[in-house]
């Protein structure tokens, strides 16, 4: 199928989620991945920043600037345009509380100008109502009474308060008709998290008046969070968008490896390769072992459950000898705890707890596996031994949950949960193997 023309700007990341924030060493780092894989964009508007959402008046931190001032530095060096965003979706009660309350709006517009910011957006996602008037109104008078007068800004991106479907409702119809051309809208497909039909951008697109910036949550994990998502990429129409920005995980680290498979499609979108870029991508990002144990850990933690409402992604691809895939995820563990301190610490800081959930529950597995034969006195014996695991792998998940805990925001540290591992297939094996022998 021919690809229709890419937009070559305006590829790259969302800190979007709602979680661990990433830091702003984190920030740096992806920042320089991005520009070092050809991506140029970085939109700041982590949804647990309190100065990004209910503090938004307020200005930031003096330290929290300069923490800015040095991730521009860094954007400007790898050539990624770096976007603060500001989140109002809950800030005025209608459009004459927003005339009333102007001015603050301007205010922390200019003061993070004065930081160095030069790229701009506007959120109004999954807080407060979808009131188009307002919405269209507080954006044109930001581009005209802020971003024109500057003359040195990029375009404003805008998430609206209705992101998914077709566009077809009254809400997204007067953004698409009434807000400035100039104007990035966002859109995360005709769900919140799906793979994207090209039917329903095609509908979007008209109603939105223009391409939409597509907002692809995926790998984001911020509904899930349990579950580590590092499978391959998929689901991605080879179709014209103004832009495209993936919605990672909290586990900044982990999330290269998706931004990497985005990074060679959006290079070659018609001959991308899905399987062959995700397994090449553990050998372009780790050294041996690492690489190899990372391509085994990875298949096993790719899905948020079987029964999850959710974004489904397939995990555990052609297991079928489930002996040998415990055996194999165990070995990968071991590596990953011995080597992953050494050589990516950061990295170890963030999938500890998925690798000790992926080395119990393969210790779990290789025992589960030996029910079907076993006598019952034999079944007691594994069961308890099962039980005996199961119990050190939630201390261990407890332990993570704590870690990340203290990293975390303060409004985020009572949505940290324990990790877990395998939930498509192998624990799905695991409890039928459980419940057959009881």
């Amino acid at each position: 199928m021919a690809c229709e023309k890419q937009n070559d700007n305006f590829y790259g990341v969302v800190e979007g989620f709602y979680g661990r924030p990433w830091g702003t060493e984190g920030r740096k780092s992806m920042i320089t991945f991005l520009g070092d894989m050809g991506l140029d964009l970085y939109v700041y508007g982590p949804k647990d920043d309190p100065y990004h959402t209910e503090k938004w008046a307020e200005p930031y931190p003096e330290k929290e600037k300069e923490d800015f001032k040095a991730l521009l530095a860094a954007a400007k060096k790898s050539n990624v345009k770096f976007y603060w965003a500001i989140h109002l979706g809950s800030a005025f009660k209608n459009i004459d509380d927003y005339r009333d309350n102007k001015e603050k709006v301007f205010a922390k517009f200019e003061d993070m100008y004065a930081v160095g910011f030069r790229y701009f957006g506007v959120f109004f996602d999954d807080f407060g109502n979808a009131d188009a008037e307002m919405h269209t109104a507080i954006c044109n008078e930001i581009i005209s009474e802020f971003l024109n007068k500057k003359k040195d800004c990029g375009p404003l991106v805008v998430c609206p308060n209705i992101y998914h479907g077709d566009g077809a409702n009254d809400y997204d119809r007067y953004l698409g008709e009434h807000m400035d051309p100039s104007v990035m809208l966002v859109w995360t497909g005709q769900k919140v998290c799906c793979d994207i039909d090209p039917e329903y951008l095609k509908k979007a697109t008209e109603n939105y008046r223009r391409p939409p910036l597509l907002w692809w949550n995926w790998p984001v994990n911020d509904y899930s969070r349990e579950n580590l998502i590092i499978g391959r990429l998929y689901g991605l129409p080879c179709k014209a968008f103004s832009g495209i920005m993936l919605n990672p995980m909290e586990n900044c680290e982990a999330s290269k490896i998706a931004v990497y498979s985005f990074a060679k499609w959006a290079k070659d979108p018609q001959n991308f390769d899905s399987r062959k870029v995700w397994e090449g991508s553990f050998k372009a990002l780790y050294p041996e072992p690492v690489a190899s144990a990372m391509l085994t850990f990875a298949r096993h933690n790719s899905g948020t459950g079987p029964n999850r409402g959710w974004y489904q992604k397939l995990e555990s691809e052609g297991t079928s000898d489930f002996p040998q895939a415990f055996s194999e995820l165990k070995e990968a563990c071991e590596t990953l705890k011995k080597e992953l301190p050494k050589t990516a610490p950061k990295l170890f800081w963030e999938l500890e707890g998925w690798i000790d959930a992926s080395y119990y529950l393969a210790k779990i597995g290789l025992l589960a596996e030996q029910l079907p034969q076993a006598s019952p006195e034999e079944k007691q014996i594994i069961l308890q031994k099962i039980a005996e695991l199961e119990k050190e792998k939630q201390a261990k998940g407890e332990e993570a949950k704590k870690r990340f805990a203290d990293a975390t925001f303060a409004l985020d540290k009572d949505r940290c949960v324990a990790p877990k591992s395998g939930t498509e297939v192998l624990r799905p094996r695991i409890s039928k193997l459980i419940s057959d022998a009881r």
